[in-house]
Parts: structure tokens; C-alpha cells; sequence
């Protein structure tokens, strides 16, 4: 009798921690596509990064494929990821409020010098708001969004 006991207390013990195992470890592919604005042409070989916001940790990076379409197949539920598209011959941009699960993302690069942000950049600018940030603007567009941000408030 106590044997049957122990070992059915041993038995549930073991479910419970392999059971709980696999809810930690719970991820979810995020895909989309990158394409050129106005345009709406895909973007080849743009390199596409994903930063976690909420814990400071190496960015995952990819590439687009001749379609412009990239994909991170095990990002983890819950966690806040922003995007960071750059490439040569495109601005570089900011997505920001990115979850694991998302998918057909679309994002809509400009023309540009294609340098990459550092790492403070990317953080930055995902914690100024939940739209995509170009970093990549001229000085007349910055105005134009200045005046736009000041009649709207």
C-alpha cells in the first residue's frame, strides 16, 4: 500500500515539473515584409533586427529574401520586441510594439544613406511610441511632422 502511494506521488511530481517546463518555454514565430515607400516594391537583403525592450539582451538579426519577407520563427510570448529595418540605399526605421505571434507585418521603408543604428538608437526610439520611427528624415520633413504634432495636439 505505501509503495503504491510513493510511487503515484512520485509519478504526479514528475508530470507536474515536465508540465510545467513546456509553459515556460512558449515562443511564436513573428514574419512580415519590408517594402519600399510609395513604391510598395520589395526591399532585398535588408537587414532586419529584433530588439527585446523589455530586457536588455543581443538583438536576433535576418535578412529579407528576394520577396522581402523576413521571419523569426521562436520569439518569446509576452516579451515587447521592436524592429530595427536597415540596408543599403534605405533609411533606417523603428518599429516598435512588436509581439510573438505577429504576423504579415508590413513595413514601409524610405530612400536613405543605409547606415545601421546603434543600439541606444533602436532603444530610444522604441520607448518614444507605438508607431514605426524613422530615424532617417530631412530637415524639411522634420518640420512638416513638427507642424503636424502642433496643430493635432
Amino acid at each position: 500500500m505505501f509503495r503504491k502511494a510513493y510511487f503515484s506521488f512520485i509519478f504526479l511530481t514528475c508530470a507536474v515539473g515536465f508540465g510545467s517546463l513546456t509553459i515556460c518555454g512558449q515562443t511564436a514565430p513573428v514574419s512580415g515584409t519590408v517594402e519600399m515607400d510609395g513604391t510598395h516594391a520589395p526591399v532585398t537583403a535588408a537587414i532586419v533586427e529584433a530588439y527585446r525592450t523589455d530586457v536588455k539582451i543581443a538583438p536576433l538579426s535576418g535578412k529579407t529574401n528576394k520577396k522581402g519577407e523576413f521571419t523569426f520563427a521562436g520569439l518569446i510570448l509576452g516579451a515587447d520586441y521592436a524592429l530595427a529595418v536597415s540596408g543599403p540605399g534605405i533609411a533606417p526605421i523603428v518599429y516598435p510594439g512588436v509581439r510573438a505571434g505577429q504576423e504579415r507585418i508590413v513595413i514601409s521603408v524610405s530612400t536613405g544613406d543605409g547606415h545601421k543604428l546603434t543600439d541606444a538608437e533602436v532603444r530610444s526610439a522604441a520607448a518614444t511610441g507605438s508607431k514605426p520611427v524613422d530615424t532617417g528624415l530631412s530637415d524639411d520633413q522634420k518640420k512638416q511632422q513638427a507642424e503636424l504634432e502642433a496643430k493635432n495636439a
